[in-house]
């Protein structure tokens, strides 16, 4: 894993996700830690995000537009109240969101 990325680079590297295929979302408990396996259209390799020293996490899935499995976007910010804390929600194209928090991140 690569060290902390800021919340420049967070934006970065979700960059282009519209269409992408979400294909796994990891919950380690013990380690207070979230990993987004994600697929970019076009790209042969997926990339994993992971949120470390895990504040929140909260995930629909009610399909309200129908299933999918692909990001309709993803939008990234400062969590409120919380110095230094990352907030990253999905909207999907079934019309769920996947919202999660936490201290920083890594990619690999």
């Amino acid at each position: 894993m690569v060290g902390f990325i800021t919340l420049v680079e967070w934006r970065r590297v979700f960059r282009d996700l519209h269409d992408a295929v979400l294909t796994r979302v990891e919950l380690d408990w013990a380690a207070g830690e979230v990993t987004f396996v994600v697929h970019r259209v076009g790209d042969e390799a997926s990339t994993s995000l992971t949120v470390v020293e895990l504040r929140s996490v909260s995930i629909d899935r009610r399909l309200p537009w129908g299933p999918s499995s692909h990001i309709n976007s993803v939008r990234i910010d400062a969590f409120p109240g919380a110095e230094g804390s990352v907030r990253v929600q999905f909207e999907m194209q079934s019309g769920d969101e996947i919202v999660v928090s936490g201290k920083g991140a890594t990619e690999r």
